[in-house]
């Protein structure tokens, strides 16, 4: 019923992105991208389609297009620290899983793009601190998390 609604409110006003996350966290594979790739033709520089869009791909077997996901949804909220962590982790985890499947050369590249996105991550912060506190409203900085992801992908890549 719920699904129902959503699709209906969407159908009314397919200019609705905060409608469109909702759906599509209710649907699953396909269907999902699919609305958010419709509500992307009408916002596509909203900064909540194009990470709930990293989201699904983070979770997909593809991590080219999760990459591309990231970035694009980074690029619109590059000031987000979660972002930026959440990011990185997925390509550990996606080089994690093409690790386990023996796709070596797939988790390599995983690995590459998640120590490429920390690296991008620590120049942007370390840029900002350098800026002063009154210019980093956001308190945009290199969070512990990054730290230890950049641990956890030095350990996979150890595994190669």
């Amino acid at each position: 019923m719920k699904v129902g609604l959503l699709q209906q409110s969407l159908a009314w006003n397919p200019r609705s992105p905060k409608t469109a996350v909702v759906l599509s966290r209710l649907l699953t594979g396909e269907k999902s991208v699919s609305i958010l790739q419709q509500s992307l033709l009408y916002s596509p520089e909203n900064a909540s389609l194009s990470w709930e869009m990293a989201r699904r791909w983070m979770y997909s077997d593809d991590p080219v297009a999760a990459l591309y996901w990231i970035r694009q949804s980074i690029q619109l909220d590059k000031y987000n620290n979660a972002k930026w962590v959440k990011g990185i982790e997925g390509m550990l985890m996606i080089g994690r899983k093409k690790l386990a499947e023996g796709n070596r050369m797939e988790a390599i590249n995983c690995v590459a793009s998640g120590n490429e996105l920390l690296r991008q991550y620590r120049v942007l912060a370390e840029y900002e601190a350098s800026r002063g506190e009154q210019h980093n409203d956001r308190k945009f900085y290199m969070t512990e998390q990054a730290d230890d992801l950049s641990r956890r992908l030095s350990v996979l890549a150890s595994r190669f």
